[in-house]
């Protein structure tokens, strides 16, 4: 009997581990994607330290010559180079921004969360995706179209005799973070326990009293978190905020005089400055600076803020569609540029749709795998804590600091000069993350019954993640795919440094050679996207055309969203059906 006891009888009923299970591919695959997002830390740290340094190490200027308001920096022995003027215009405006959004923001994230019935929620959600969608540049040009001109012909009594100014800053910018903010205050509320609703409402109170006394004190370190979020993607904004803002270099003194900001004096200088000279280096001494900073009556208002957002959504539409009913056609669609006549934006149009599947192609599989990675494998530890840490610093960079990662790194480290592949990689950098913390999310929201009983089955950990974990998480992991898609259509100021500016002329489709930079299928061929376009047409202001071809561009960039968007959730629906009912 006490033979039988001691018998190993274990070691006969027990699998043998195969050679495949003991290597463990898929969970060093997908931890080699998740690290890869602090290696990417690491360079962008040292390459934009080690150029926001060279001002006072190469150049050996002072620092009082940097740490003062006057901006001069070609005059000789004269020169100065006092960025304060940048610093407090970007405070500035990030402040004003966020107190114009913040009460939206939170509003109509108490009206989805708390009020909508499910069709208006339907609506709004979307509402707030399109929005991320939209690229900041076509809010820069409806700013320099419609406030600029407004504010200049209705408020110049109030002081805004030149339309540009700091308010208008702050209120193109505000619209842009409302979206962030909404969709984690969202989250936030969605958070609270079901149970602290019910006691409340149990005790007596009002619908608008639960929220008031109840949610909100609960939700108060999210809501600050949403703030802070939203902060940072207004202190790195740079194209919609330097088309309104005036781009004067003074101390700011009032919401109705010009002003200017740290991206906007990047994006206006770096392509004008020689590198290596003291004027540029400035400029990426200010990169460096802007990494530091960048964190019934009730209900009926709430209705309100809900209806005003989608509101302001279908007027930006609205605009474009009909500013470019005289021009749309597919001669303008597919057509070549032209100095002499309005010409089309093909070749602009393919690049943007060249960049964004490119992009798509590095980005979704390796934020897939990161994803992966922390949801299934990671455990506690410094390696996790490293990568959490790392996802979150890049997700706080301001695109143009990326943007300037990518400068030093994809375009004069590598001499490709200014590549489709260049910007693509750039791209890539603040997208990730993003994707990968998203797919983490719906990979943590499938139930954990499904796994445990996957493996009762005696499906292998990476069997239950394809089949099991992965068709069930499509939903969120489609989501995840929008958001990055939307900031890839957007992102301009990250593509003025890598992918180039040049407007091309013609493409020959016929030419496939991939290393023939003349090749629109070649990944190192120069590629100037739709938003890059817009505000090359904007700076620039040449031709009689500008204004027709801006908007119509504008108005088919806001209508790619939108086709992107309903065509991602409708394949994520189809894909799901297929795989689950497999």
């Amino acid at each position: 009997m006490t033979d039988l006891a001691l018998r190993p009888t274990s070691a006969g009923i027990r699998r043998a581990r195969t050679t495949w299970e003991r290597v463990d591919l898929p969970r060093r695959a997908t931890l080699a994607a998740a690290v890869l997002v602090v290696l990417l830390v690491a360079l962008l740290l040292f390459f934009i330290l080690s150029n926001g340094i060279a001002l006072f190490t190469a150049s050996h200027v002072s620092l009082s010559s940097v740490i003062n308001t006057n901006w001069n920096p070609d005059a000789g022995a004269q020169t100065t180079f006092g960025i304060l003027p940048f610093v407090t215009g970007t405070l500035g405006v990030m402040l004003v921004a966020a107190l114009i959004a913040t009460p939206l923001s939170i509003g109509l994230a108490l009206f989805m969360a708390e009020v909508a019935p499910n069709w208006a929620r339907s609506i709004t959600r979307p509402a707030m995706e399109v929005f991320v969608g939209i690229p900041s540049v076509v809010y820069g040009w409806l700013g320099i179209t419609v406030l600029v001109p407004y504010l200049r012909e209705n408020w110049a009594g109030l002081g805004f005799t030149l339309g540009f100014s700091w308010f208008a800053g702050s209120l193109v910018l505000a619209l842009m973070i409302l979206p962030t903010i909404t969709s984690v205050a969202y989250d936030v509320f969605l958070a609270i326990p079901a149970d602290l609703r019910g006691a409340s409402l149990a005790m007596g109170t009002t619908r608008w009293q639960t929220i008031r006394h109840i949610l909100l004190p609960a939700a108060k370190a999210g809501l600050a978190t949403a703030v802070v979020l939203g902060m940072m993607r207004a202190a790195g904004e740079a194209l919609a905020v330097q088309m309104v803002i005036g781009n004067r270099p003074v101390m700011p003194t009032s919401l109705t005089e010009p002003l200017t900001t740290l991206t906007s004096q990047i994006t206006l200088d770096m392509g004008n400055t020689v590198q290596g000279e003291p004027w540029n280096e400035v400029l990426w001494t200010m990169g460096l600076v802007l990494l530091l900073m960048a964190d019934r009556i009730a209900t009926g208002t709430l209705w309100a803020i809900g209806i005003l957002v989608v509101a302001i959504l279908g007027a930006i539409i609205l605009h474009f569609v009909l500013a470019a009913l005289g021009t749309f056609s597919l001669s303008f669609l597919f057509g070549n540029p032209s100095d002499t006549t309005v010409g089309g934006i093909g070749p602009i149009l393919w690049n943007s749709l060249y960049i964004l599947v490119l992009t798509m192609l590095i980005t979704v599989p390796l934020g897939i795998a990161g994803g992966i990675y922390m949801a299934e494998y990671a455990g506690t530890g410094r390696l996790t804590d490293a990568i959490r840490l790392s996802q979150e610093l890049i997700s706080s960079v301001p695109s143009i600091v990326v943007g300037l990662f990518g400068l030093a790194l994809f375009v004069n480290a590598t001499h490709w000069s200014f590549t489709a592949l260049g910007g693509a990689l750039t791209l890539t950098v603040f997208n990730l993350p993003l994707m990968s913390r998203l797919t983490e999310q719906a990979l943590r929201a499938v139930p954990t019954e499904e796994r445990n009983g996957s493996l009762a089955l005696g499906c292998t950990k990476w069997q239950t993640i394809q089949h099991v974990v992965l068709p069930l998480a499509i939903p969120g992991i489609v989501t995840g795919i929008i958001l990055t898609a939307g900031r890839i259509f957007g992102e301009a100021a990250a593509l003025l440094f890598t992918a180039g500016l040049s407007t091309p002329s013609a493409y020959n489709f016929a030419n496939f050679n991939l290393t023939d930079a003349r090749s629109p299928w070649s990944p190192f061929h120069p590629a100037t996207t739709l938003s890059v376009y817009i505000w090359k047409l904007n700076s620039e202001g040449l031709g009689d055309f500008v204004r027709q071809i801006a908007d119509t561009s504008s108005a088919v960039l806001v209508v790619l969203v939108l086709v992107f968007n309903l065509g991602a959730r409708g394949l994520g629906r189809v894909l799901q059906r297929h795989l689950t009912s497999a």
